[in-house]
């Protein structure tokens, strides 16, 4: 209940890399510390934002406080920069886009493959 509140006061989002997460956050431009992510998407995602500077990660947690310190000290440079290419992600009218084109006939859910009609075979 708090936490679209907690998020905008935050300098730092710290935890797992997945999506919803990172959607958030880029809306937010909240730079991420992302915390011993599960493999599979999570470190595909980890990997994006790395990529593209928008996060950091760290697998050891008793050294997350030394990363923190470091991100946020001299001004917070690293972390604004950081700030600045999370944002690059940030799409935060997506949901009104879908529905529009949905609406306007330029996508039709309805021809969506479903997993029940997808071949499967080896």
């Amino acid at each position: 209940k708090e936490m679209p509140e907690l998020l905008r006061c935050a300098d730092l989002l710290i935890g797992k890399s997945g999506g919803l997460t990172i959607a958030e956050a880029a809306v937010l431009k909240l730079p991420m510390v992302i915390l011993d992510p599960i493999p599979g998407q999570e470190t595909r995602n980890a990997d994006v934002l790395l990529e593209l500077g928008a996060a950091c990660k760290i697998n050891d947690l008793p050294l997350l406080h030394c990363r923190v310190n470091e991100l946020l000290a001299n001004g917070a440079a690293k972390c604004r920069h950081m700030q600045e290419r999370m944002a690059t992600l940030a799409y935060p009218d997506s949901a009104f886009a879908v529905a529009d084109a949905v609406l306007s006939g330029s996508i039709n859910p309805s021809k969506r493959k479903s997993a029940s009609n997808l071949d499967m075979s080896p």
